[in-house]
């Protein structure tokens, strides 16, 4: 989920969150520091992957993320997981109950000495969720993305881009190449207890209709255990049409 830190940093700006959106966030964890969260997310007239030309394919999706786990490994690096459990509502089909294929992600933090901070990212799909039903693709897929972003004491941004492999769920050895991008900024409204947010986020250049965006916008309230609630609006006709979102997290600095 979208979800925010609330720690310190030496320059006085508060730490910017590992999860405020969908976008890579430049910034890793220190060595032993965690983040736990968990939260649903409601998305209207959703067509599944590589579905999206077949508008009796649309349903609605309840996504429970159960854990989302990120731990700073120190030098830079940090690591997340991610899985949870879906329902979804076919317009043509009875409804489906199943797991949410598992991601696992590991991100390094270049040691620069700019004002802008970049990272690289790396993140793989896990086969869980079966074709059947599509609930899945039942294939593994690969996001290797760039981020860079600057934060400051009341605001801060951060733009990613770079490239999916998504494996075709009905044809064998097919894949589809695309471009994927994000832009997130935020400001602090209320020192660290209040933090509005934007986002549009998206893919493109896809040969089989896989070529969503949505735009998000929302707050989080909080330190300890910040509570996000956002909006989320579908941008193109392979996109949802609404969504709503909504989690908590629970931070935990590490030992000294």
């Amino acid at each position: 989920m979208a979800l925010l830190s609330a720690s310190g940093t030496a320059s006085g700006a508060p730490q910017i969150p590992q999860r405020i959106s969908g976008t890579t966030l430049p910034w890793s964890l220190d060595r032993g520091d965690w983040e736990f969260s968990s939260g649903v997310t409601h998305r209207d007239s959703v067509h599944p992957p590589f579905f999206g030309e077949d508008s009796s394919a649309r349903r609605d999706e309840l996504l429970f993320c159960l854990v989302d786990a990120t731990v700073g490994l120190g030098s830079g690096g940090e690591a997340q997981i991610r899985f949870g459990v879906q329902r979804i509502d076919p317009i043509v089909d009875e409804d489906r109950t199943g797991v949410l294929d598992p991601r696992i992600t590991i991100t390094y933090e270049l040691p620069l000495r700019q004002r802008l901070s970049a990272a690289l990212r790396l993140e793989v799909k896990l086969p869980s969720a079966g074709d059947e039903h599509r609930l899945g693709t039942d294939q593994m897929d690969l996001f290797l993305t760039g981020a860079v972003g600057r934060k400051r004491v009341v605001w801060g941004w951060a733009a990613e881009a770079g490239l999916a492999i998504l494996g075709h769920p009905l044809r064998a050895g097919v894949q589809d190449d695309l471009i994927v991008f994000g832009a997130t900024g935020w400001w602090n409204g209320g020192g660290d207890r209040l933090r509005l947010f934007a986002e549009i986020s998206g893919m493109a250049a896809s040969r089989f209709s896989n070529d969503s965006r949505v735009a998000r916008a929302g707050m989080q309230i909080g330190r300890r255990r910040p509570i996000d609630l956002a909006v989320r609006r579908g941008l193109t006709s392979e996109s949802e049409t609404w969504g709503l979102e909504a989690g908590v997290t629970w931070i935990r600095p590490g030992r000294p």
